[in-house]
């Protein structure tokens, strides 16, 4: 299973070599989802801080996955919340993850229907943009910017193939104009 203290034990040898190579260089710890197959996010990364894990990175990656744009932000709020009661907060968040399906082979809350995906695209970077000052957010990465091929003949697709701002074709999804906007809103002073 996953081993927040392991994980710090390696993040603090790996972030000390990394500094000491090119000191300006960024340590982002590994990217966190809010999961039920795993450990949550707030329950690792308070795990990471009981560890030592303060003053290992430099950046926190969060990939916050939610059905709606409130829980989004709930869970980056919550990680912020928690890297500044630990003493960390000039350490920064980055959404390093995270997107909606147009459609995929199973039912699934993230599997959103083309006009589904532009508006939590459209609503999730707006609050996200908003807030990052308060969040101290580093940047957002989208997954994926184009569908992508199955991996294998008999692979089963639970939400990855469609997430994509284009098909597979290149295509334009109603998402990728929402992408846009909230890049333009990003990149405004």
């Amino acid at each position: 299973g996953q081993d927040p203290a392991e994980y710090v034990g390696m993040l603090r040898q790996v972030g000390a070599a990394i500094k000491a190579v090119d000191p300006g260089a960024e340590v982002v710890a590994a990217g966190l989802s809010e999961t039920n197959v795993g450990v949550p996010v707030d329950e690792y990364l308070r795990g990471m801080y009981a560890a030592g894990a303060r003053g290992a990175f430099d950046t926190a990656a969060i990939h916050p996955y939610a059905s709606g744009a409130d829980t989004t932000y709930d869970i980056m709020a919550r990680a912020r919340r928690i890297m500044n009661h630990s003493g960390d907060s000039g350490a920064r968040l980055w959404v390093t993850e995270l997107g909606w399906a147009t459609w995929g082979a199973t039912r699934n809350p993230f599997n959103l229907g083309p006009h589904g995906q532009a508006e939590l695209v459209k609503r999730v970077w707006a609050t996200l943009v908003t807030e990052r000052a308060k969040l101290n957010l580093r940047g957002l990465i989208y997954y994926n910017y184009r569908d992508i091929a199955p991996h294998a003949p008999d692979f089963q697709d639970y939400f990855g193939l469609h997430v994509g701002l284009v098909d597979r074709q290149g295509s334009a999804k109603p998402a990728l104009e929402s992408f846009r906007g909230a890049v333009r809103a990003m990149s405004a002073p």
